[in-house]
């Protein structure tokens, strides 16, 4: 709890839901991205954050940007006035990981202090033709839902995904076994020699 005046609180403003990006009107993006900015700048200063973790272009790749408003609006609720007093430890948690997701993001564009490389282009596309036929096939088998697989054809413990036929195990498939009661002679515990 704090007792004293906290100049960071200040600018936490009234708790919000997350900012999602996409759905922004044209009138929030000057302001989300003013704020965005400034907070930024902020956790690079109070970590010392390097370059590969956000570089100065950060806010030219969507990734980072996604990922710093995420962890913006998990520390906004971590350290809110009513949050849990783990909340710091769990911020904390998820700044390790969202910093090592950074890392990844930017080990692919190599980006410097004096470079900016754009994001690599998406290698695949979806087929229109093959996933027509797909939503077609799985929207005639079944509500889209997994079902169990028939018994005389498959094992106890596996289910099938109904338009594909693909399989995937539940996380015990085959009944624990039973331990034996028997008890050991002398000559099962000695060694050969």
């Amino acid at each position: 709890m704090t007792l004293r005046h906290d100049p960071f609180t200040d600018g936490l403003g009234e708790q919000t839901g997350p900012t999602h990006w996409p759905s922004l009107l044209p009138d929030e993006t000057r302001p989300a991205w003013a704020e965005l900015r400034d907070w930024v700048e902020q956790l690079v200063d109070r970590f010392a954050l390097e370059t590969r973790v956000i570089p100065p272009c950060w806010y030219r790749h969507n990734t980072l940007v996604e990922a710093l408003s995420a962890l913006r609006d998990h520390e906004r609720i971590c350290f809110a006035p009513n949050a849990s007093p783990a909340g710091a430890v769990d911020w904390f948690r998820a700044l390790r990981e969202v910093e090592q997701r950074m890392i990844q993001a930017c080990a692919r564009t190599q980006c410097s202090v004096n470079e900016h490389r754009p994001d690599p282009a998406r290698p695949w596309s979806t087929g229109q033709g093959p996933w027509q036929a797909f939503v077609e096939a799985d929207a005639t088998a079944s509500s889209g839902s997994l079902t169990k697989a028939s018994p005389t054809t498959e094992r106890p413990g596996r289910f099938v995904y109904p338009s594909t036929g693909n399989r995937y195990r539940t996380r015990r498939s085959r009944p624990r076994r039973a331990a034996s009661h028997v008890p050991r002679t002398q000559h099962q515990h000695r060694r050969r020699q």
